[in-house]
This record gives structure tokens, sequence and C-alpha cells, in this order.
């Protein structure tokens, strides 16, 4: 057994040492599953999209730029301030959902009830008809907001009170009923801010009460898009393996190495053993970089890490023989090389490497069962967010077991034959 680890270290040490196939095996899958995952929509852990809106910023005065804070208070909004031309610019050209200008915005909350009702302008296209009723309600809350504020602080409410009063009494233009009107609601107002229960320590027993229950909803698909795409790059990092492993089998060959390692003392089976062990350990050392990456920096939950383990297992005996299988096809770098690629980005293809097993029909799924790759994927994202039991977990291991060892015992009876 020493044996055969040192020939396996050996190996680890040559590929260790090739800065190129290093990136190719753990660089570029890294890339792929941030890459892909941002194209598909991940945000990472707790994130969510706000409405990205372009506030006019020409005329804003202070009591409009107190509303478009009000708007931008809200976690579903994202508020820019920008030129009007830039802001309908910014609209038209897709960078932003809508643009809000401010018409008209009362320099007090009150003001809405004499008259001064804020008015704002919202620019979108319209056949975005959810985004533009959320939006509508949003604005409607924060122009509110104000008003709902003054029932908990009495004291303010009653300054404004007084400035309404006499700006009413003010107005010259304002008809004699609407004065009398308006006059009578204020003081009915301020009568209501003398009630027990709306001053001192009780100011906010008016202040409507929202309870949030937390129910969490049991989900049934991926948490968010990474927990897609770093399956689909651990598999591209394992076929990164095979491919490189594969290399090293025909370039030891063609080089004469593997004719000294034979007049050592060293038997066939455990030199092919140590590169069965290099390949293996390598593809187990991707998927354990690649998940750490993914739950440290992207979001990725592990529902099971005994059944990732397994699938781990399972997938680096499977792609090791067929490291064995490959490298004993062809007698040259260039004909291994070509023929490695070739079936292994098949394999992908079909597999679900290239376009996710969630979104791929089922004609498809059903003509993707010969490829070792789409068992890949499944034993993973079973471990990872599939959620699944010991049980559904035996198909793909199962067939991953059994590709990896009649690949590598038909690799291994090729490669004694031709040395």
């Amino acid at each position: 057994m020493r044996t055969i680890w040192n020939l396996a270290c050996k190996d680890l040490l040559i590929l260790w040492r090739d800065r190129v196939s290093m990136f190719w095996v753990f660089g570029l899958p890294l890339i792929f599953a941030a890459f892909f995952g941002s194209i598909f929509g991940g945000e990472g852990p707790g994130k969510s999209n706000p409405l990205q809106i372009a506030v006019v910023a020409d005329d804003l005065t202070d009591s409009g730029r107190k509303l478009v804070d009000r708007i931008d208070a809200s976690d579903a909004i994202a508020v820019e301030l920008m030129p009007r031309n830039a802001a309908r610019d910014a609209v038209r050209r897709g960078r932003k959902l809508a643009y809000l200008e401010v018409l008209r915005s009362p320099t007090e909350d009150l003001g809405m009830f004499a008259g001064e009702a804020p008015e704002v302008s919202i620019g979108i296209d319209p056949s975005r008809v959810a985004e533009k009723g959320m939006l509508q309600g949003l604005v409607t809350e924060a122009m509110f907001a104000g008003f709902r504020d003054l029932l908990t602080n009495p004291e303010e409410t009653r300054a404004q009170l007084e400035r309404m009063a006499a700006k009413i009494t003010e107005a010259e233009g304002m008809p004699a009923l609407q004065k009398m009107t308006l006059e009578a609601f204020f003081a009915s107002l301020g009568t209501l801010l003398d009630t027990p229960g709306l001053a001192g320590q009780n100011a906010g027993t008016l202040e409507p009460r929202l309870e949030v229950v937390p129910v969490v909803r049991r989900r049934t698909g991926p948490p968010n898009a990474y927990s897609v795409s770093f399956p689909q790059s651990i598999l591209w990092g394992i076929i990164g393996c095979a491919a490189g492993f594969a290399l090293t089998l025909v370039r030891e060959r063609t080089t004469g190495t593997m004719i000294r390692l034979l007049t050592a003392p060293i038997s066939h089976g455990q030199l092919l053993a140590g590169k069965v062990l290099a390949c293996a350990l390598t593809c187990c050392m991707v998927v354990v970089v690649m998940i750490s990456v993914g739950t440290l920096f992207f979001g990725v939950t592990i529902d099971s890490l005994p059944l990732l383990a397994l699938a781990t297992v399972a997938a680096a005996v499977c792609f090791s023989g067929i490291t064995m299988l490959l490298g004993s096809l062809a007698r040259t770098e260039q004909g291994v090389g070509g023929l490695a690629w070739g079936v292994l980005l098949i394999f992908a293809m079909l597999g679900g490497g290239m376009v996710p097993q969630i979104t791929m029909p089922k004609a498809m799924l059903d003509a993707g069962a010969v490829s070792p790759a789409r068992w890949t994927i499944q034993a993973l994202e079973g471990a990872i967010w599939r959620d699944f039991p010991l049980a559904e977990m035996v198909l793909p291991v199962g067939i991953l077991l059994a590709i990896g060892i009649g690949t590598m015992w038909l690799g291994a009876v090729r490669l004694r034959q031709t040395n």
C-alpha cells in the first residue's frame, strides 16, 4: 500500500507543478460557477433584487427630498438621483425599471388635507404590469407615511395644526365653506390628540400593530442559482482531472517513464493503482475546494454531508476508471487528448454539464442516462439541495461505481496488453 501511495503522491506533485493544469482543474470551475450562478439570478445568501428606480433630481425641493427618502427607506426599492433626461434615458435603455419625478410635495404632512396633496409622476414601460402595481403601492405608502408618523407624535402634530390653521386663515382665495370645513377638521383632530391614550406614555396606543409569524416554506427547488451552478462546475473540474491524468498516463508510456517504473520492484497492478488513487484524490479535492468556496461566499447550503461524501467518492471512482480507459485507447498524447475531451464533452452535454438538469426536457434527460455526468450531477445535487434520502442516492451512486469499476478493469486489461 505504501508503494501505491508513493506513486499517487508522485502524480499529485506533477499536477501541482503544472500551473496550467491546476487552473483547468480548480480555477476554471470556480469561474464557471460564479459566472453562470450570477446569470441565472444568484444573489448570495439573504439577498433580494430591489426595484431599480431613478428619481429626477431637477427642481427637487427639501420636502420632495424627504418624500424620496421615505421611498428609498423600503428594502424593495433602490433609488438613484439623476437628471431628468438621464432618468428617462435609463428607463428607455432598460438600465432602470422606472423613473419618479416629484411634481409637488407639501411642506407639512397635513397639507394633503388642505389641497396640497403630493403629486408624483412615474415613467415605466406599460408592459411591466406587476412591477408598476408594486411601485405604485410603495410610493403611495411613502406619501402617507408622514401622516402615520404624526399619530404617534402629538407635539409635532399640534405644531403642524397651528401652522395649518394660520395658513388657512390667511388664504384669501379659498372658499368660505372649504375654510369652515378644514377649520372644523383640524379642531376635531386637536381634540382627538387630547383624548387619553394619545398623549404622554400612551402616545402610540392607536398605532396599528402588525404581527409577523415566521412560517418557513418547504423548498422544492434549489435555494439559489449557485446551488445549481456549483454541481455543474464540480463536474467540469472532475472532467479536467480525467483528461489531465489520461494525458499523463500516455505521456509516461511514450517517454519511457512507465517502462522504467516497471523495471523497478513495482508490479503492474501497483502502478495502475497509484494512477487511479492520484486521480481519485484530485477529484475529491475539487469537490472539497468548490463546496468550501460555495458555502463561504455564495450561499450554497449542504443538506447532507455524509451523502455528499458518498457522492464524491462514487464520482471519483467513476472518472478514475474512465481516465484509465481513455489513457489506454491511443498511443500518442494528441490522440488521447482529442479522444478524452471529445468523449467527456459529449458526456457533459448529455448529462447536464452545459444546461442545468432542472431545465432539460424529459427526452433529453432520458438520453442522458448513458452519461456518467448526469449521475454525477444528480448525486451531488441530491446531497446539496434535492434532499435525497439514502434510498434515492443508491441509484446514481451505484451507477457511478459500476461505470468506474467496469472502465477501470477494461483500461487495466488494455494497458497490460499494450505495455
